[in-house]
């Protein structure tokens, strides 16, 4: 299984099945599933790395990451949400997890692929693709490159779709670099220190 390049761009789209046949809602606008992710757009030029977030409300949230933390910003100036890549189910949505894995360089959700689970190789989309299965949970992986193509789990479905890569090295927006650092020196201190503060 390939890691995310580090200079890359992807997007991620979701769909949940529990979803679609809803009685009275149109497909896809059940409550279930509103503050999971539609769909993940990602630009990372290592360390760096930006993300659009689709919920499946159609709310739209934007992500950075400097490699040690991810920002979210806030409207009208609120306190931003702060993640921690480094430190595992710090919340449990979806989209926390996800974003969590992306910015590390990893596809999230495929530790479980072995050669156990391998079923045979089929083509989808024009490619050649590995396929695996697990109880619930099925993967198909490019054969060439080795990256996703196809990820499921029960009612949930993934594709993914690589993009040309990003031309430029991303630059965090002015003012977040500063914010960043200052976060990521406070972290560290909490990390070593976790019972004194410091």
């Amino acid at each position: 299984m390939a890691a995310i390049e580090n200079t890359a761009a992807w997007e991620i789209a979701f769909q949940y099945r529990d979803d679609e046949a809803k009685e009275g809602q149109p497909v896809g606008k059940s409550s279930l599933h509103q503050r999971d992710p539609k769909k993940i757009e990602l630009i990372r030029t290592r360390p760096l790395w930006h993300a659009i977030v689709v919920e499946g409300s159609g709310s739209t949230r934007e992500f950075w990451s400097n490699g040690m933390l991810i920002y979210a910003p806030l409207p009208d100036g609120a306190q931003p949400m702060i993640l921690s890549i480094n430190r595992d189910n710090l919340d449990p949505r979806v989209q926390a997890r996800v974003l969590a894995a992306l910015g590390a360089g990893k596809f999230p959700d495929f530790e479980w692929l072995n050669q156990e689970c391998y079923q045979g190789m089929e083509k989808k989309a024009g490619r050649n693709c590995l396929i695996f299965r697990n109880d619930d949970k099925e993967a198909w992986i490019d054969a060439e490159s080795r990256a996703p193509v196809l990820w499921r789990q029960a009612a949930e479905v993934r594709t993914f779709i690589q993009k040309p890569a990003p031309a430029a090295m991303l630059s965090l927006p002015e003012g977040l670099s500063s914010i960043l650092q200052k976060l990521k020196i406070d972290v560290e201190r909490l990390e070593k220190n976790p019972r004194n503060g410091g």
